[in-house]
């Protein structure tokens, strides 16, 4: 499969082999990536570079994905941004957002 366009997505997680792992995955098939380990270093990433996708780990240290979530959300320039969240937990009262 040829990708047409290079899709840039970010990945955040504090976790570095989930990082290693999906940066892998992702640039196997044809994407650019970048790698953030926190919430403050992907608002950081954002406002310096063009991302076209963001795959948010929901529970970090610092700035938690879902208060990252909201601030991406919060922007003019980011509000309309994919974003996926992943979590590790399995239980489904945590992961389901309102």
């Amino acid at each position: 499969m040829t990708i047409e366009k290079d899709y840039k997505i970010l990945i955040v997680d504090d976790a570095k082999d989930t990082q290693l792992l999906l940066e892998f995955d992702l640039t196997s098939a044809g994407y650019q990536v970048a790698c953030c380990d926190g919430g403050e270093q992907a608002l950081q990433t954002l406002a310096e570079q063009e991302i076209d996708l963001i795959l948010l780990d929901m529970y970090m240290p610092g700035l938690s994905g879902l208060e990252t979530l909201k601030k991406i959300k919060s922007t003019s320039d980011t509000e309309m941004l994919p974003v996926i969240m992943l979590s590790a937990s399995n239980d489904e009262d945590e992961i389901l957002l309102p």
